[in-house]
């Protein structure tokens, strides 16, 4: 687990999985996120308290002392903190499809990768949707999903349904690739129907 020694507004642990034989990833997720509810509005028929993950590959260097001299495999993690104040940070609220950028232009995340943006998504834990944690309160688990810079575009202009078929057609699974292509291309971008 990464502890959080100093916090702001709610205290966010990082609680880390390793890979196994049946699931072949890192699974991080936080804590803490759900101590404050989210200002979800009336007829949104979501749960105010809320927890994010994120998948890696097994071959992520997910080791805090050598973040320190390869800072690049550190971003994910900062992802998860960031986000996860974001609700209480703004007064807001975070659920499915929700995307989260740096600025009004998205840049890089970091520079070390393109991706630009994150989505927020259902998690998917052995192929089959989990969402909800067992707590006191009801408590959704989302999973952030990096995107592009112009699959921030298109899901912008077309929806997040048009985005996630995208998606769906070039394989893009739950767990993080950061050599990835983009799935949006420029003449396919072009003809697809607004929604």
């Amino acid at each position: 687990m990464l502890h959080e020694i100093t916090s702001e507004l709610v205290h966010i642990d990082i609680h880390i999985v390793r890979p196994t034989e049946k699931q072949p990833y890192w699974f991080l997720f936080t804590t803490g996120m759900s101590a404050a509810p989210m200002r979800v509005p009336d007829g949104h028929g979501l749960h105010p308290h809320a927890e994010l993950s994120i998948m890696l590959p097994p071959w992520w260097v997910v080791d805090p002392l050598k973040w320190k001299t390869d800072p690049h495999w550190y971003w994910p993690i900062r992802e998860l903190s960031t986000i996860a104040r974001y609700p209480h940070r703004h007064r807001t609220w975070l659920g499915l499809g929700h995307t989260l950028a740096g600025s009004a232009t998205p840049s890089r995340i970091d520079p070390s990768t393109k991706f630009a943006s994150m989505v927020v998504l259902p998690t998917m834990l052995d192929g089959s949707e989990d969402k909800m944690i067992d707590a006191d309160v009801p408590i959704d688990l989302f999973a952030l999903w990096p995107l592009y810079a112009d699959e921030l575009d298109y899901k912008l202009a077309h929806g997040l349904h048009a985005l996630l078929a995208r998606l769906d057609e070039h394989r893009v699974t739950s767990v993080l690739d950061p050599n990835r292509t983009s799935c949006i291309a420029a003449s396919s971008y072009a003809q697809s129907p607004a929604r």
